[in-house]
């Protein structure tokens, strides 16, 4: 394999594996509970 084709398929993995991180990451905060930001506030409220 050349090294500008192995840069371009090291690229396209990279990517690809970036993908459903970032789908995870986007569907965990769009139907995740969302009290989890407030359990933070309230322990720091309650100090």
């Amino acid at each position: 394999i050349g090294t500008k084709y192995g840069g371009f398929v090291q690229t396209l993995t990279t990517i690809g594996k970036l993908i459903p991180i970032a789908c995870i990451i986007i569907f965990g905060l769009w139907k995740g509970d969302q009290h989890i930001f407030t359990a933070v506030n309230e322990s720091i409220s309650d100090m």
